[in-house]
């Protein structure tokens, strides 16, 4: 069996978290660009690493590491 690579990880656990919720309201709730979210929300990119504590404070996580399932 493949190994997921950190990118889809990140992108099934985003959506997971996202729960219906869209691109638009986590870039608002971040204070960044909905293109910058968009492109986390559909795999193309993944958020640098000082991005995830404030990803986890806004999905309510006790730690970044959550990010990750």
């Amino acid at each position: 069996m493949k190994k997921m690579t950190l990118k889809k990880q990140f992108t099934l656990r985003l959506l997971e978290l996202l729960d219906g919720r869209t691109a638009a309201w986590l870039a608002r709730e971040l204070g960044i660009t909905t293109p910058a979210t968009y492109k986390w929300v559909t795999g193309t990119a993944i958020p640098s690493m000082d991005r995830w504590p404030d990803l986890a404070r806004v999905f309510g996580l006790k730690s970044y590491h959550d990010l990750l399932p």
